[in-house]
């Protein structure tokens, strides 16, 4: 019941829409638009919102790129429904070939000079793309996100993230997108808490960037298959490669946040995504894509990710800065789990099939965490004894809540641990060992009673970086 063109009114705040901009010095720009079995509704809301909210002038075309879907009404219909809209443009992939490639083809079908990629479940506000064009023509080496607002699954309802309140893009280890909180020295660069904040990585739902810059840098990968792991290849690409990515407060776009996709995979490889993140380790991570491999349980020799030698010649012709730069200059709170005494897995001594599993991110500080099913395709399974001695993932850390639990917590506020010789995990302060419960989902810390179902099997190996050797 929801129309295709809705108003979306009180999202840009009005310092933002103070702001003046000389849209005849800004570049012309082309949307391109990935869409496989997406919604009819959700895809034409978000094309009329380009529509509806970006200056005629400004547009040059909107390219929607179908990478092969079955879908009956995103066939002859929508061909039929685009023919009545203006600068819109239907270009079809034959097989199902993902949305690197399918993006890569949707740029160079761009007449303008700026390429903006927008998933098919986005709606823009006003004044949406002018801030984005404006630090693209100040440098067209800037790789330009807006403000990400919030569609809701369910409901449809749009939620207005304020653009002083807009988070920076990170990453895991895991090499997944996260949002990282705003930096206070780059605040200080910035000054008004509305003009562009520098981000190391960005979303993959919505962004602007030259085209030619994106040509430059050989577009995506054409080898990563589907989805998955891109926008981290295009945000090391961007930094090491002599640009910058800016998340630009004054412009919103909304997306619509899913639990799941409501699409195939087209595939039933269980590890598309980690061979994927192969890529780009092998290739932009120097001596860091240890990390990533320790991440993935060293399996880097058993999944065939195919021949990188191109992007690495592709690199060496760009003449791009190493990992460790990206690292120690762009992203320097990056926790890397060197120096520890143990890695991977912790596997229960008594019921060996069971592994410590939890997500850590900050929502789920405080919750309680379980076992499940030891699968080395499930990355939260992954955890490190640290050389400050927690147990750590990223930036999440598992310690005793003082009453039975093991708890998910801030790091910077866990507790210690130590692994036994004899294989009891040891809450320092208490004297306490991790344990498995009788009903075998939870895990406790309790009393120390030398049985299996208090012992755990923890690789003891310790990462280094070799930094004289980056090939």
């Amino acid at each position: 019941m929801i129309p295709l063109r809705r108003t979306l009114s009180n999202v840009v705040q009005p310092k933002c829409l103070e702001r003046t901009y000389d849209t005849d010095s800004l570049h012309s720009t082309g949307v391109v638009i990935i869409f496989h079995n997406e919604a009819w509704s959700v895809l034409l809301r978000t094309v009329h919102s380009i529509l509806d909210n970006t200056p005629s002038r400004l547009l040059s075309d909107v390219i929607l790129v179908d990478d092969a879907s079955t879908l009956p009404d995103l066939g002859r219909p929508l061909d039929d429904y685009v023919l009545l809209l203006d600068k819109v443009k239907v270009v079809r992939m034959s097989a199902r070939v993902g949305l690197m490639v399918s993006r890569n083809k949707g740029c160079l079908a761009v007449t303008g000079r700026v390429c903006v990629f927008l998933d098919s479940h986005c709606e823009v506000a006003q004044m949406w793309l002018e801030p984005l064009l404006e630090r693209i023509r100040a440098d067209d080496r800037i790789l330009a996100v807006p403000a990400t607002d919030y569609i809701n699954s369910s409901s449809f309802q749009y939620t207005v993230i304020p653009g002083d309140q807009a988070m920076r893009g990170g990453m895991d280890l895991d090499l997944y997108f996260n949002w990282i909180p705003q930096s206070q020295t780059d605040n200080r660069r910035r000054g008004d808490m509305l003009n562009p904040m520098w981000s190391p990585t960005h979303l993959g739902c919505c962004f602007a960037v030259s085209k030619a810059t994106f040509l430059h840098l050989g577009m995506y990968d054409p080898d990563l298959r589907i989805w998955g792991c891109e926008n981290i290849e295009l945000s090391f690409k961007i930094w090491m490669c002599g640009g910058r990515i800016e998340v630009v407060p004054c412009s919103h776009v909304a997306h619509l946040f899913r639990y799941m996709a409501p699409w195939s995979w087209g595939t039933d490889d269980p590890d598309l995504l980690s061979k994927n993140c192969l890529r780009v380790a092998e290739v932009w991570m120097d001596e860091y894509k240890v990390l990533y491999h320790d991440r993935i349980f060293n399996r880097q020799k058993e999944l065939d990710f195919g021949d990188v030698s191109k992007r690495k010649d592709l690199r060496k012709s760009l003449g791009c800065r190493s990992f460790h730069w990206y690292v120690e200059t762009v992203y320097p709170e990056l926790y890397i789990p060197t120096g520890g005494s143990a890695s991977g897995q912790i596997r229960n001594v008594r019921i060996k099939k069971l592994c410590v599993q939890s997500p850590v991110h900050r929502t789920d500080y405080g919750k309680r965490v379980g076992v499940a099913q030891c699968s080395k395709q499930a990355l939260i399974q992954h955890f490190t004894l640290t050389k400050e001695q927690t147990i750590r993932r990223d930036d999440g850390c598992l310690d005793y809540d003082g009453k039975q639990w093991l708890v998910v917590t801030r790091c910077t506020s866990a507790g210690t641990w130590m692994y036994t010789e004899d294989n009891n995990i040891v809450h320092t302060a208490t004297g306490r060992c991790l344990g498995l419960t009788s009903g075998q989902m939870s895990v406790v810390v309790v009393r120390c009673d030398h049985s299996a179902w208090t012992k755990w099997l923890w690789d003891r190996r310790t990462i280094t970086l070799d930094h004289h050797n980056t090939d």
